[in-house]
């Protein structure tokens, strides 16, 4: 998934990209979910129907 789309001019290269699973993309494109960068390291925020706090979120599994 593109963290910036390329449409709107992110680049497709690693830095701009990152791995999810088609439910969760699907999440993203309709809004749900946003995806950021802070310091390198990305982070989900949940939309605020979803969690009116929106906590930013890592996934630890796979992103120590």
């Amino acid at each position: 998934h593109h963290i910036k789309e390329w449409l709107g001019g992110g680049s497709t290269d690693e830095e701009n990209a990152t791995t999810i699973c088609g439910t969760h993309h699907t999440a993203i494109h309709t809004g749900a979910w946003t995806i950021h960068r802070i310091d390198g390291l990305l982070f989900f925020k949940p939309a605020p129907w979803l969690d009116p706090c929106q906590p930013l979120l890592r996934n630890l599994y796979w992103n120590n």
